[in-house]
């Protein structure tokens, strides 16, 4: 449900331009905004729409504590159109020299469907071309103490005019609770197996677009069969947006 939020799916290549840390006595405050199309909504391994969705976002962000509002509405009838679901994430980023945690809590709001909300740290170690990483949540209301994890290697590459390839690849594993909620299944282990690729570009303006793509395969019969799904689930995601930052000299 944190979509293209947090790295909860894939390394996104939509990041505007890396900014210098702000020397000391500066308080750095940052925005902005994107909008995406989803040409299919699948959230770890489940389909959470037949057909194409718009998926917009908001943050803002004090130093390395950040909220974001990310929605999600449906655009095909057989989905029933408009709004149905709203995450609201509150984030704190920790970076040292290649690594980086991001703990976060995430409230995911369902219009006419519920409310559930969980506790997640994505991990990631990137210190060249190649990296790793390993993305957890804990749901604390609904389906607690449901537990799903997502663990894989990351690529990036530099290209020119301003470009950027990013592509990942991994495997998800989630604990009976969360298959017992989500897919009515008394199971444990292997969720799916992944793999994505993103192109995309930033301007030193704040201004970025990209086109991203993911495919999830269900190794699992008895997930298939609840799901009422194919073996491979595929979905492409274009979007555009703006960030940008301040400092305020205290």
């Amino acid at each position: 449900m944190l979509g293209w939020i947090l790295l909860t799916s894939m390394v996104s290549p939509l990041q505007a331009e890396d900014l210098p840390p702000p020397p000391s006595g500066v308080a750095e405050f940052s925005a902005g905004v994107e909008l995406a199309a989803a040409s299919r909504y699948v959230w770890r391994g489940m389909p959470a729409s037949t057909g194409p969705t718009l998926q917009p976002s908001a943050w803002l962000g004090y130093q390395n504590i950040g909220f974001t509002a990310w929605s999600n509405i449906n655009l095909d009838q057989d989905d029933g159109t408009g709004l149905n679901e709203l995450d609201l994430v509150l984030s704190l980023s920790q970076d040292w020299d290649d690594l980086s945690f991001t703990p976060a809590l995430v409230a995911y709001i369902l219009p006419g469907a519920g409310f559930t909300a969980e506790a997640i740290g994505d991990f990631a170690w990137q210190p060249g071309w190649f990296g790793l990483y390993s993305n957890h949540a804990i749901d604390f209301l609904d389906a607690r103490p449901g537990w799903w994890s997502e663990t894989g290697v990351s690529f990036t590459v530099g290209l020119p005019a301003d470009l950027g390839l990013d592509a990942n690849l991994g495997a998800s594993v989630a604990n009976r609770t969360y298959n017992q909620y989500y897919l009515a299944l008394d199971r444990v282990g292997l969720q799916y197996v992944c793999a994505g690729l993103g192109l995309g570009w930033s301007h030193s303006s704040g201004v970025y677009a990209g086109l991203t793509g993911r495919m999830d395969l269900l190794t699992s019969d008895d997930i298939r069969s609840a799901l009422g799904t194919d073996t491979v689930l595929a979905s492409a995601l274009l979007s555009v947006g703006w960030e940008g930052s301040a400092v305020w000299v205290r």
